[in-house]
């Protein structure tokens, strides 16, 4: 809605900033992923090519560094920066979109079409937790687990970070600094982070969590910290190695979820649809190997004793093997386990990375959208961006997306034409160069001329005005505001409007 400024229009403005607030949205780490749809096909180690990439930022921060003097927690603080974005983060986005990155599925049409088989396919139009897509499967160091584990490593890995310095700053020893941590993270995952947004709470997102954590104090802290300072520099003194955070703990097929009753019953049904699998010798061969490096992590000693408490389910329940019809007979593990290629050298896989991110070409793709707006009231808009990705990103998948865009909107009341920029998470699925109105989450800023042609209450119509306004997208709901001159019209128009509107699209 747009409203001139004072006092007849400021509750209208609240009203849209409350709106703004209220509609439901995914958490940071609301991806969800299923191991149990990879069982028993091939998949390539990916550990290489994931540190590779985390070495390779980490030296280009550590460049940074020397240009402008950063010190060592300043450097952690810039590296997460680089890998960290708003529910898809950023190392997430390139592992869905490398093809130095083997994972399960693979190709878009096997994507889009395992949308609707996976644990996750059974949902309303009206479940939120479900309105992104799921997270592929990967592997390092023979663990299985889905790309949104990397996403949690750095995202709410820096989270348990700065709760354990704050607490260690608070007098607390490091074991107890580092429980607290792991508490508030249990704390987040049944509430805002998974048991109210998407009805799971995933104990193997808590294991990534922890994970991360360590990496962050062992940049520079720790007996054996990666980054050294000498002969007036920061230098990496030890590559990043994946496979020193990966564990079992990983893989939710192994490390399985808490469900609540609602989630629970649309994810049964799909889990039981695996149960034959249980007799796969490969699956079985997995699974053993699992149970010969499983430990019990300090995340799982602290859930153990809160499951005793009564706090938090079992997960025994949940388990694939409790909901099966029949008890199986135990599985044949096979001699050998899954055929895995082996990976190229380390650094030909940092040149193949820097490679894939030379090789670019700017692609248009158009945006659509409608909604209500004032003085356009009901009105749709059509679009393009413009934005430079490197040739192998295949768009009918998530693509992070950033550019020129130009746009038009027409309504029942007014239109408008605009320039701006705008960067946003979205996919084409199965069109070429049209994104789904259902943008995940996008942001731009845009200059516009706007021309009403219908009258209100409070404005004339036949009113020219130029000005700016911002635009958010979460989910497909999409909500802007912003401010306008009258440049030309007729007597009795307010010299500035504040403008605002709502709707689905980009």
């Amino acid at each position: 809605m747009t409203y001139r400024t004072g006092p007849k229009s400021t509750w209208w403005i609240t009203v849209l900033a409350i709106a703004g607030i209220l509609v439901p949205f995914p958490s940071a780490n609301a991806l969800e992923t299923d191991q149990y749809s990879a069982w028993g096909q091939p998949l390539a180690d990916a550990g290489a090519s994931i540190s590779a990439k985390f070495n390779l930022e980490i030296e280009r921060v550590l460049r940074e560094a020397h240009a402008k003097g950063m010190t060592c927690d300043e450097i952690a603080q810039r590296l997460r920066s680089r890998l960290y974005f708003l529910i898809f983060q950023k190392i997430e986005v390139w592992m869905l979109n490398s093809e130095l990155v083997p994972r399960l599925p693979d190709e878009a049409d096997e994507e889009l079409a395992w949308r609707r088989s996976n644990l996750y396919s059974r949902h309303g139009p009206l479940d939120v937790g479900t309105w992104v897509p799921n997270s592929p499967t990967v592997m390092a160091d023979g663990v299985r687990f889905g790309t949104d584990k990397l996403a949690h490593f750095v995202s709410s890995g820096w989270r348990y970070y700065l709760w354990r310095q704050r607490a260690l700053a608070a007098g607390f020893d490091p074991d107890a600094a580092e429980a607290r941590a792991i508490r508030r993270g249990i704390f987040y995952e049944r509430t805002i982070l998974g048991g109210i947004s998407s009805g799971v709470f995933s104990p193997a997102d808590l294991e990534a969590n922890y994970q991360g954590m360590r990496f962050y104090h062992e940049l520079c802290g720790g007996n054996d910290p990666m980054l050294v300072f000498e002969e007036g520099r920061w230098k990496l003194k030890r590559p990043f190695d994946i496979t020193r955070y990966v564990s079992p703990e990983w893989d939710e097929s192994y490390n399985v979820p808490i469900y609540t009753r609602s989630r629970w019953r649309k994810v049964r049904p799909v889990l039981r649809s695996y149960c034959d699998l249980l007799d796969d010798p490969q699956v079985a061969a997995q699974r053993a190997a699992y149970h010969a490096r499983d430990t019990e992590t300090p995340t799982e000693r602290i859930l153990d004793r809160m499951i005793v408490a009564g706090k938090i389910s079992e997960p025994q329940p949940f388990t694939l093997g409790a909901n099966c019809p029949d008890p199986l007979p135990p599985a044949m593990a096979a001699e050998q386990p899954l055929p895995v290629p082996d990976p190229p050298s380390a650094q030909g896989l940092e040149e193949a990375i820097l490679a894939e991110q030379r090789h670019r070409s700017t692609r248009a793709f158009g945006l659509v959208s409608v909604g209500y707006a004032y003085p356009e009231r009901a009105a749709g808009s059509i679009g393009m961006l413009f934005a430079e990705l490197p040739t192998t990103a295949d768009c009918h998948t998530l693509c992070e997306l950033r550019g020129p865009v130009v746009r038009a909107r027409v309504g029942q009341g007014g239109g408008s034409v605009a320039v701006g920029w705008a960067q946003l998470f979205g996919e084409t699925r199965r069109h070429e160069r049209f994104l789904s109105p259902q943008v995940y989450l996008g942001y731009g800023v845009f200059a516009a001329a706007l021309r009403t042609w219908g009258e209100t209450w409070h404005e004339p119509a036949g009113q020219t005005l130029i000005g700016a306004e911002g635009q958010f997208t979460i989910v497909g709901f999409n909500f802007r505001l912003g401010a306008y001159r009258n440049v030309h019209g007729p007597e009795g128009g307010q010299p500035w409007l504040v403008t605002g509107g709502f709707g689905w699209g980009f």
